[in-house]
């Protein structure tokens, strides 16, 4: 009997064409034991960039192994939902890519090896961990291991791996398309919560199949120094966290249809803490038992519960 590799869409997203894309197209073309269907959204309309990118994708895929779209110039994450949400599903696995990685060979097949072992008839979500790298390739470390439960309580408050890692099936893909386009702040943040909510498999990986590299053109960036998490925690307490939060309960309560009953109550207690009191922001802070990963990124937490930023 002949082996059939599984079917994988690679949604690229980029909004200009830099250096490293050549490695990590590449990087995509030799996945192992998969077959590659590469979507390049380009959010931008700068000819010359759509050219590069369009001589470079040929370069490395047939005409059918491919197409380049036109992102709705809104920033990073919408341009990934926008695409998600057209994309075409006739693939068994989708997946996320930034312009500027490098994959492993078996990147895909290590996470699809990992899915299958989960019932695929509900919404199954993968991440793993990254390996951080200078803008030689030179390893700098790993991105944090996580090792919480990946649950609804902590999906609504943080988001547990890389978009650029994550690899999903297409119950996941076909609740996304449901709901349609919102304009999150993440759209791997919106993936975690949407696949916890609906009662869906959060798979976490920490072994590392991506070379993540961290420079200055990065639009986010994975730097474990005190410095940076430093600026997480503050992150965590400023304006910018409630404002997240209050879109995604937005978006969340538009489509409490497709929540467990106990993430339904979930929800509504995450969002009486936004706006009670301090008393009850701290009690339901601790009854719903919302956390966060990390040791710094709970205090992080409770001090945006205490001064009403979350």
């Amino acid at each position: 009997m002949k082996y059939s590799k599984p079917a994988v869409t690679v949604i690229l997203c980029t909004h200009k064409y830099i250096k490293y894309a050549e490695l990590q197209v590449k990087s995509i073309k030799n996945q192992s034991d998969v077959s590659i269907n590469l979507v390049v959204s380009i959010d931008s309309n700068n000819i010359d960039t759509i050219k590069k990118w369009t001589n470079l994708v040929k370069k490395y895929f047939n005409e059918n192994e491919y197409k380049i779209v036109q992102g709705p110039l809104s920033g990073f994450s919408q341009n990934f939902l926008s695409t998600l949400i057209n994309v075409d599903t006739n693939s068994d696995f989708f997946s996320f890519s930034d312009h500027d990685d490098i994959w492993e060979d078996k990147k895909l097949i290590s996470a699809i090896k990992m899915l299958l072992k989960y019932d695929n008839s509900i919404p199954l979500l993968y991440g793993s961990r990254s390996k951080y790298v200078k803008n030689n390739g030179e390893f700098l470390t790993y991105s944090i291991d996580y090792k919480k439960p990946k649950t609804f309580k902590n999906a609504l408050v943080q988001c547990f791996a890389g978009g650029n890692t994550m690899v999903f099936n297409k119950k996941l893909l076909n609740i996304v398309k449901d709901i349609g386009f919102v304009r999150v702040k993440s759209h791997d943040w919106w993936l975690y919560i949407l696949v916890t909510g609906v009662g869906g498999k959060a798979i976490y990986d920490n072994k590392s199949y991506i070379l993540y590299r961290q420079h200055n053109e990065n639009l986010s960036g994975g730097n474990k120094s005190l410095y940076q998490i430093f600026l997480r925690i503050r992150g965590i307490t400023s304006g910018d966290f409630r404002s997240w939060n209050k879109t995604n309960i937005m978006y969340l309560n538009k489509n409490k249809k497709f929540l467990t009953d106990e993430n339904k109550n979930t929800l509504h207690n995450f969002s009486i803490i936004q706006d009670g009191n301090i008393i009850v922001r701290i009690f339901l802070l601790i009854k719903i038992k919302l956390y966060r990963q990390t040791i710094f990124q709970s205090v992080g937490l409770f001090f945006a519960v205490f001064l009403k930023k979350l």
